[in-house]
């Protein structure tokens, strides 16, 4: 089945940075964090961003790095490797 939810991969982020701080929202403190990075999205991807946002509720949102996930992938390779030679 394929998945039809809108994906949007943004290349080159960098200066990332957020700030954290307590909001009242109906009387009830809660902790916000806001998010900022600079990266190259297609002007596609930021309309599919906008409309998403425009459209309210909630968004979920979901990081993922290629090379994070390479990167974990060898050293669990390594790992049982390793515990096959013991």
């Amino acid at each position: 089945m394929e998945d039809l939810r809108p994906t949007i991969t943004i290349t080159n982020i960098e200066h990332l940075g957020w700030v954290t701080k307590k909001k009242v929202v109906d009387e009830e403190v809660s902790v916000v964090t806001k998010i900022a990075f600079e990266g190259q999205p297609t002007g596609d991807q930021m309309k599919t961003l906008y409309h998403l946002l425009k459209g309210g509720g909630p968004l979920t949102v979901v990081f993922t790095s290629p090379q994070m996930m390479m990167d974990l992938g060898i050293k669990e390779a390594e790992e049982k490797a390793k515990h096959k030679e013991q």
